[in-house]
């Protein structure tokens, strides 16, 4: 899926995300459909280097300014605004945690949650990863349950939320645009004829509502359909209130965009001539070379240790199988 806009960046994003009402029909603008069920699965192998595509794949959401920024950490929620690279940093965290790349670890329970609130306005469970061979893509096969208060109590005990991403309030306000898209676009079931966007004549529902948790952004029709895998996993109680949704990442337009990595960006242009340990400075024995970019050396794993909260900002601009951290504002 690939949207335009303001290379500058932009507080704003909402009107990229675009869901009409056609004759009673909502439709989708700028996304296309999918048919979850015909797209091929998959999973990830215990072999490190068997997906390592999904790495350099994923980082190509961020063009290279955006790159520069987020590495640099110029982009600070409540202080700069780019709203568009906030959404790609969550979808971003979104995959890396979904799949276990770096980490080993997969969470399949993620919160989108307001800090200045902390309000969790949204609960996506990833049940599989797929495919979409017509777009060369990859999709989370999820699902959405509303973070509103009821639905929190009555699910308190029996969904434990293991990852929450922040969004700050004009990042939620995207994501009440974006919800809605993703969950129409592999929609199997018919709208009704009291569909609440009929009723209020807008999709998403609230527009301007942000994090509000009480204010759903998509219509009621499609909760609680097809979810006898969730019922299986998670119980009658969680599946009755989740609708399915296909999230993908959203990738840079490359001909507004420089797009990939360059190689003399990064404070660690210059480390493939390094002489000494980049820790401690030590020479004369043997280093050891850091298996992610291949071009920082150590003369000890202490010492990388040490230095890997200084050099994880630079190390995947250098690599390149792509940017392998996790952004610390959704930490």
């Amino acid at each position: 899926m690939t949207l335009t806009l303001d290379v500058k960046g932009e507080r704003d994003i909402t009107r990229y995300f675009r869901m009409t009402i056609d004759r009673g029909i909502p439709t989708l603008w700028n996304v296309h459909y999918l048919n979850l069920d015909r797209c091929p699965s998959f999973k990830l192998s215990k072999d490190p280097k068997a997906f390592n595509w999904l790495v350099p794949y994923v980082s190509h959401m961020f063009s290279y300014r955006e790159r520069v920024a987020r590495e640099s950490q110029e982009v600070v929620p409540g202080v700069a605004h780019d709203t568009f690279l906030n959404v790609k940093d969550s979808l971003h965290t979104f995959f890396y945690s979904a799949t276990g790349i770096g980490t080993g670890r997969t969470y399949a329970e993620i919160a989108l949650m307001n800090p200045a609130t902390n309000d969790v306005h949204a609960i996506i469970l990833v049940t599989d990863l797929r495919l979409d061979l017509a777009s060369h893509n990859i999709v989370a096969d999820s699902w959405v349950i509303p973070g509103s208060d009821d639905i929190q109590a009555r699910l308190r005990g029996k969904l434990n939320i293991m990852l929450s991403i922040k969004t700050d309030a004009d990042e939620s306000e995207a994501w009440r645009y974006l919800l809605p898209l993703f969950i129409e676009r592999c929609r199997t079931w018919e709208h009704k004829s009291n569909c609440e966007y009929l009723a209020q004549n807008s999709a998403p529902l609230y527009p301007g509502a942000g994090s509000d948790p009480n204010k759903v952004p998509y219509c009621s029709c499609g909760i609680g359909v097809g979810t006898e895998m969730l019922r299986r996993r998670y119980g009658d109680a969680v599946a009755t209130y989740a609708t399915r949704a296909a999230i993908s990442p959203l990738f840079s337009v490359p001909y507004l965009e420089n797009v990939g990595i360059k190689d003399d960006s990064g404070p660690s242009a210059g480390a493939s001539t390094q002489a000494g340990c980049r820790a401690c400075g030590k020479k004369g024995k043997p280093l050891s070379v850091c298996s992610k970019c291949m071009k920082v050396k150590y003369c000890s794993r202490e010492c990388q240790v040490q230095d890997w909260k200084r050099h994880k900002k630079d190390c995947t601009l250098r690599c390149q199988s792509g940017d392998t951290s996790v952004s610390s504002r959704n930490v």
